[in-house]
C-alpha cells in the first residue's frame, strides 16, 4: 500500500536502514521549532519507515 507519490534517490539514502526509494506523503506539517512554526513535507523511506522531512519553501512538489 502506497500513501503517496515514490520517489528513488541513490544519492540521498535513508540513515537508518540505506534505502534509496522515498514515499512523499501528502499533505503539509507545520514544525513548531521555530517560532510561528515552519511548514514541512515529509517523506518515508520505503524499507525502514524513517521519516525526513523539508521545508515545504525549498522543495519542489511538482
Amino acid at each position: 500500500m502506497t500513501l503517496g507519490r515514490e520517489l528513488t534517490n541513490a544519492e540521498r539514502k535513508c540513515p537508518m536502514c540505506g534505502g534509496t526509494k522515498w514515499i512523499l506523503l501528502d499533505g503539509t506539517s507545520t514544525l513548531q521549532a521555530l517560532e510561528g512554526g515552519l511548514e514541512a513535507i515529509a517523506y518515508s523511506c520505503d524499507e525502514c519507515g524513517f521519516m525526513r522531512w523539508h521545508r515545504a519553501d525549498k522543495t519542489e512538489r511538482s
